[in-house]
């Protein structure tokens, strides 16, 4: 079975953890990029990163997107939303169609 994996911040964290998700506490983006790589490495299938933590991490992204593994799911922090999961949702949702759905 797929591994799945969570990089973000502490409060955030406590869900995936509930949950059973190995959970990976990131205070800037360059720990989460460190972090992504490595996990990135293994086993790891998917791995959920939240929104600020990916702030600054729009090319590594990228580079993840077009790869087979893993995949790289974006979510909100426990702190809120910064908008960034729901634009790259409509981006991909905006390719796959041709047309903005959402």
């Amino acid at each position: 079975m797929p591994e799945l994996a969570c990089i973000g911040d502490t409060e955030t964290l406590l869900i995936y953890r509930a949950l059973g998700i190995p959970a990976y506490p990131a205070r800037t983006p360059a720990e989460a990029a460190a972090l992504l790589r490595r996990l990135a490495a293994g086993p790891v299938a998917v791995v959920f990163l939240t929104e600020p933590l990916a702030a600054g991490l729009e090319s590594l992204l990228q580079a993840y997107q077009e790869a087979a593994s893993p995949a790289v799911i974006l979510i909100p922090a426990a702190s809120g939303t910064t908008g960034l999961a729901l634009e790259a949702v409509r981006r991909r949702v905006e390719q796959a169609a041709g047309m903005n759905l959402l």
